[in-house]
């Protein structure tokens, strides 16, 4: 009977001891010498120069656990993100980059994104292809709770994207999140392209949007830029609706009451905001770059948040008076 209870013990053993985090998906065994496909876009550039090292590399001594994620669109700065375990304790880092990502879509010279990211980074780096900076947070971010949100939102086991069932994705406003997680000698990675247009109600969408939803907090835990400045467009007014700047260059959202601004700024008039009325008007304020998630619903790339009106008049239709 001892012997029994011996090798059954055994078995339950090797049972567990074969068992992990990544059972069950495709990853590679970095110690068997096997070599990991790692998405020619994802910034290996930066995470060197930072010292992080190649996360796909059998060269990294000591992994515990780790994720880095991208969040990378057609509009600049792009979003990197390091979570992972260091001796038991939890840290984190988060880093805004732009750069050669596609030569043809780049939108920021590196002095004009200085000025826009100027109070949210302190310090700005460079590399061959990309630049990048810090983010400084108002809080240190609970990296452990980060990083048990995203094991719960299935971050090990989420498949790749040619893995789903879903319809053909636009070609327009589109954003990619590249997963990349390793566990001791274990690695994987994988992409998301607009899944926040994903068809049908899989569970991994709202998985992912979940996943979205943590890295987005860390965001909101930042300084934001101090790059206010004046502006002239086209808006109903609403909170939240559509500011046309009036060199027609992009189309952000207004995220502020006119009715309201025009109190708070003691602007001597009044008007009542309907989506009917355009208002051409003026004003200073400080734009931020909409979360990923949120352009497929609000098709804004940016957010205008305006803190004083200089000039308003009414106009018929959304169009800038001819100067």
């Amino acid at each position: 009977m001892r012997i029994f209870l011996i090798v059954l013990s055994l078995f339950l053993l090797l049972g567990c001891s074969s068992s992990h985090k990544l059972t069950g998906v495709d990853y590679v065994d970095l110690s068997t010498g096997s070599t990991a496909a790692v998405d020619p876009i994802f910034p290996t550039e930066i995470a060197a120069d930072l010292g992080w090292g190649d996360l796909s590399s059998d060269s990294i001594n000591d992994i515990g656990e780790e994720f880095r994620i991208s969040l990378i669109s057609e509009f600049e700065p792009h979003q990197l993100f390091r979570v992972y375990t260091d001796k038991r304790k939890v840290k984190g880092e988060s880093i805004l980059f732009w750069g050669e990502i596609n030569p043809n879509e780049r939108t920021n010279t590196h002095e004009d994104m200085k000025q826009y990211l100027q109070g949210k980074c302190n310090e700005f780096y460079e590399t061959d292809k990309y630049n990048y900076c810090k983010p400084t947070f108002i809080v240190e971010p609970n990296w452990g709770k980060i990083f048990s949100d995203l094991e719960e939102r299935n971050i090990w086991q989420m498949p790749d994207q040619s893995q789903l069932e879903i319809e053909a994705l636009p070609d327009t406003n589109v954003w990619t999140m590249n997963t990349q997680v390793r566990l001791g000698d274990y690695f994987r990675s994988y992409t998301q392209t607009n899944p926040d247009k994903y068809s049908g109600a899989i569970e991994e969408r709202v998985d992912i949007l979940a996943i979205l939803a943590v890295l987005q907090l860390t965001k909101t835990n930042q300084y934001k830029a101090e790059n206010s400045n004046i502006y002239s467009g086209i808006t109903s007014g609403e909170k939240g609706s559509s500011f046309m700047l009036c060199d027609e260059s992009e189309d952000w959202r207004f995220d502020a009451s006119l009715a309201e601004l025009i109190f708070e700024s003691g602007y001597p008039a009044k008007i009542e905001e309907t989506k009917e009325q355009y208002f051409y008007i003026t004003v200073s304020g400080t734009v931020e770059d909409e979360w990923y998630a949120n352009r497929g619903n609000s098709a804004f790339l940016r957010v205008i948040q305006p803190n004083q009106i200089y000039s308003l008049s009414t106009v018929t239709k959304k169009e800038c008076p001819a100067k």
